[in-house]
């Protein structure tokens, strides 16, 4: 069955174009004020966010994008997700392309209102390879970067069919998928860039001008791969789902979770 647009689907594709530029602007912003290493004016130190900072920035905001917004759309902000949420038919095929067209402008976006606020010769969050990573190894770690976000994401926020206890499980997991987008960029930042994510790789690069153009489809086909992957073992291992994550479903269910906490 064809599914028809809504203006709950339009309202959710909306929600993830602000989460996606709120994303990119802050994420990036970040990484920003890394490479900057800005002196305080207020104590005359330098600010250096460090090692640590970056990853804690990107998890702590998906944390909050999806706390805030997953009652409305779902909380995907990041093409991947939605991807595999469309190969477990809990994404309509017509909602996940509006939820694309809407990421990925997002992306440009933020990225655009980041480079208004920085020197205009300044980083705006592109990535790259490190040094000495192969297109070999990126591919691999894009791929299973990607997979560990994308079914953590599945396993916490999707209900499953016969299974009582998955039904409001979401109501905490913005904070495992937080924590997996943390780990995530912990360990891939110094080999890829931890792009993970195709809408924040492009929104970037295209507002910059900056293209690692040997490499960019890595950034792509890596998610994309390592989504899949996510989608067929979340399957193997749970079955088929009810399609929990349709914006209209998601609302329903947190108010059921809500009357179950009173």
């Amino acid at each position: 069955m064809v599914h028809v647009l809504t203006w709950d689907d339009l309202r959710a594709a909306f929600a993830e174009f602000i989460a996606m530029t709120v994303y990119v602007f802050f994420g990036c912003g970040a990484l920003s004020a890394a490479a900057k290493v800005a002196v305080v004016p207020a104590v005359g130190q330098p600010l250096d966010i460090g090692f640590f900072g970056v990853p804690f920035v990107w998890g702590f905001l998906i944390t909050v994008l999806i706390f805030g917004l997953r009652s409305v759309s779902g909380g995907h902000v990041n093409p991947a997700v939605t991807w595999a949420l469309m190969l477990s038919r809990n994404t309509p095929f017509v909602v996940g392309i509006l939820y694309l067209v809407a990421q990925v402008t997002g992306a440009v976006f933020g990225a655009a209102i980041l480079r208004g606020v920085v020197r205009t010769d300044g980083f705006v969050g592109a990535v790259a390879l490190g040094p000495e990573v192969t297109e070999g190894a990126a591919f691999a770690w894009e791929t299973v970067l990607t997979f560990f976000w994308v079914f953590t994401f599945l396993c916490t926020m999707v209900p499953r069919p016969h299974d009582i206890e998955s039904h409001g499980k979401h109501v905490h997991s913005p904070i495992p998928i937080g924590l997996a987008v943390f780990t995530a960029h912990m360990v891939g930042i110094p080999f890829t860039g931890c792009g993970i994510n195709p809408a924040r790789v492009l929104g970037p690069a295209i507002i910059a001008d900056n293209w690692d153009s040997d490499h960019h489809w890595l950034y792509w086909v890596g998610p994309v791969v390592g989504s899949t992957i996510a989608s067929f073992v979340f399957y193997i291992l749970y079955g088929r789902t009810d399609g929990g994550l349709h914006p209209s479903r998601q609302l329903k269910d947190d108010r059921e979770a809500e009357r179950h906490h009173a």
